[in-house]
């Protein structure tokens, strides 16, 4: 059975509590967990927030929307960075509810749609492999944990030729590869340049980004 998992956490190196900053009137956790779920109840996934019991208002606002919790343990919650959040624990929690792959949406993306999420609920549900999404730019190619991608659908290519570059908007995986150190076996899936998949919350910067094209999208209403 694929689960949605949307790891989130309040602490943030560079922007402080940065889920629970609002955009349109509704923070980035709200905005990730309600829609989530309503993609989810959808396409018959089950949504699990994924949390420390020390990230209380992010607790708080899971409880608010019936968002069950899948608790980080303690070495999770110590990692520096999202790239290590997933660990033996949440596996084995996993297992126990049948889980055998998962699909991570990203938090940070405040105009993800409900409609996309369901689109990749469904593809990872017949994904024989892990995948994630990549939109076209120029330069190279680079895996979640910054480093170039070697493989036959991504040699090498000459400075200024096209390229796919990591959205971070999803990342897919069975439960069998969560917290190896390297992508496995994985495909991008290239995803358009739009407001959906390019603005990612990760500074004050972003915030405001986001915060100006929602105004301009409701009219000049904030």
């Amino acid at each position: 059975m694929l689960a949605v998992l949307i790891r989130m956490r309040q602490n943030s190196t560079r922007l402080s509590d940065k889920m629970l900053k609002r955009v349109g009137g509704r923070s980035l956790a709200e905005r990730i967990i309600s829609r989530c779920l309503l993609a989810g109840w959808e396409e018959g996934a089950p949504v699990y927030a994924f949390l420390s019991p020390a990230d209380e208002e992010l607790c708080r606002w899971a409880n608010i929307l019936n968002c069950h919790i899948i608790f980080r343990s303690d070495r999770s919650a110590a990692a520096p960075d999202a790239q290590q959040m997933c660990d033996a624990k949440m596996i084995e929690d996993l297992t126990s509810k049948r889980i055998d792959r998962v699909l991570f949406p990203s938090a940070c993306f405040p105009f993800l749609t409900v409609s996309t999420i369901r689109e990749y609920i469904v593809r990872a549900r017949s994904a024989e492999r892990q995948f994630i999404t990549a939109y076209e730019n120029q330069g190279w190619v680079f895996n979640q944990r910054g480093e170039k991608i070697h493989g036959p659908h991504t040699s090498s290519k000459r400075e200024g030729e096209p390229y796919k570059t990591v959205c971070s908007a999803f990342f897919y995986a069975p439960v069998d590869v969560l917290g190896e150190p390297e992508m496995l076996d994985f495909e991008l899936v290239t995803v358009p340049n739009t407001p959906e998949f390019l603005i990612d919350v990760d500074t004050q910067d972003d915030l405001e980004m986001a915060r100006a094209w929602d105004c301009y999208q409701n009219g000049g209403r904030g």
